[in-house]
Parts: C-alpha cells; structure tokens; sequence
C-alpha cells in the first residue's frame, strides 16, 4: 500500500509540476489503491484491539493514574503534617 501511494503521489507531484494540471490517473491505479488500502484497513480491524477498546483501556489507566497522584499527594500533606508536628516538638524541646 505504502508503495503504490508514494508512487502515486510522485506520479501525480510530477505532472502537476511539468503539466500545470492535474493528471487522468488510470483505472487500474485506483483500483491498485483501493485494494490495497481495503486490504490495510481489513487487516486493522481483524488485528486485534478496536479504537472503542483501546479508548477504554487508555479511559481506565487514566483513572488508576489520577487515583495513584491523588493518594501521593495525600500522603505527602500527611508527611508534611508530621515533619511540622516533629518541628514544633523539637521547638518546644530546645525551649524546655
């Protein structure tokens, strides 16, 4: 596919650029692409993970990121509450 389409694309490139018009492309090119990229797209959709799918997974991983940065920043708050506890303790320590 990518072959026939590069192909293409320099085919038509080309004679845009010496011709100043855009060329008659054959038949048998188009069907050429047509099957090609039908083949392409047939060969994604029987591969494996559909986009719908793929969204909920990335959906899901998501949430188990965000969740995962919420209960660090939660533990961090509470890390910084105890070393302020243990200042103050110091602090009052040295007073004594």
């Amino acid at each position: 596919m990518f072959v026939f389409t590069v192909g293409t694309v320099l085919f038509v490139g080309v004679r845009i650029v010496v011709d100043q018009a855009f060329p008659v492309l054959d038949a048998n090119l188009l069907l050429l692409l047509g099957i090609s990229n039908g083949i392409y797209v047939g060969a994604k959709a029987a591969s494996g993970e559909s986009p719908f799918r793929a969204a909920e997974r990335l959906d899901l991983e998501l949430k188990v990121l965000e969740e995962a940065r919420k209960n660090a920043a939660d533990d961090q708050d509470r890390r910084a509450a105890e070393i302020a506890e243990i200042d103050a303790k110091v602090a009052a320590a040295k007073a004594n």
